[in-house]
């Protein structure tokens, strides 16, 4: 569990990335000798599983050129991600690479978990595939961003069965130019969907013919 952490950094660096995983680790590789259980593995599916949980951290004025990305498969509810804020960080992105489909900027993904109360405001992204995506939304506010050269969509708010868009969304203000598919794209929606706020966005040469 990483809590009540804010990541900074220097003027002029620009890191890679961030990655958190949670779920069933294993490799693709078999056999091979899985060191945390310390036993030789014949196949993937007695390997073990790792839940990281994410709880109040905040991304503050970072320069990124991959992107944050954050996985929660776990089978239970050990693993939390919640009340996270990305916030005037800046995602360069690479022309070369957005074609490449998960080459996102934020990227926040679960089949049946949720992702509480995430802020995303005043960043700033540029060539990528997605600019955000996000599949497990139960509150999230994506505000005061600049989205710029996407070739698929600028923000992504999806859902799988057993994960529908849940709490209050809120998406305002932001700025999208050159969105090659939809600016905004929504999933299926749940009973306890409080809200969903989109205004005073602009959009600017985005989307498809569709």
């Amino acid at each position: 569990t990483v809590e009540n952490v804010t990541f900074t950094s220097d003027d002029g660096v620009v890191l890679p990335g961030f990655t958190s995983t949670s779920g069933h680790i294993h490799s693709n590789v078999s056999p091979h000798y899985d060191y945390v259980i310390d036993t030789k593995i014949n196949g993937t599916g007695n390997s073990y599983y790792g839940a990281s949980s994410l709880v109040d951290v905040t991304f503050e004025g970072l320069a990124i050129s991959g992107g944050i990305s954050i996985d929660n498969y776990y089978p239970d509810e050990t693993a939390v991600n919640s009340g996270i804020i990305i916030s005037n960080c800046t995602f360069t992105g690479d022309e070369t690479q957005m074609a490449t489909n998960g080459f996102n900027a934020i990227r926040f993904k679960a089949d049946s978990r949720y992702f509480e109360n995430i802020t995303v405001t005043g960043c700033t992204i540029t060539n990528y595939y997605q600019g955000i995506y996000v599949q497990g939304v139960d509150g999230w506010t994506v505000s005061n961003n600049t989205f710029e050269n996407t070739t698929h969509n600028a923000i992504a708010i999806q859902s799988s069965t057993s994960n529908p868009v849940n709490g209050a969304v809120v998406i305002e203000e932001n700025i999208i130019r050159g969105a090659g598919d939809r600016a905004i794209r929504f999933g299926e929606v749940s009973g306890n969907l409080e809200s969903v706020t989109i205004e005073n966005n602009v959009m600017l040469n985005s989307g498809d013919t569709d």
